[in-house]
């Protein structure tokens, strides 16, 4: 029997960046809306989000495929 594949996922860049941009607004280095300085954090959970919609969607066809 196989093992199971698994995916990891690195979540230090975008904390980190977020955690960058976060210590500049509240140094009054930018004026960025909290939008911007939130974009790491959200933009990585919908691209996570958009590969789970897609390998669902896929594993579905191809699952109809198959039999």
């Amino acid at each position: 029997m196989s093992e199971p594949k698994t995916v990891e996922v690195d979540l230090s860049l975008p904390i980190g960046v977020f955690l960058l941009f976060l210590a500049l607004k509240l140094g009054g280095v930018v004026g960025w809306s909290w939008v911007w300085i939130t974009a790491p954090l959200w933009i990585t959970a919908a691209v996570l989000l958009i590969g789970l919609v897609l390998f669902l969607v896929v594993s579905v066809w191809l699952g109809d495929k198959l039999k």
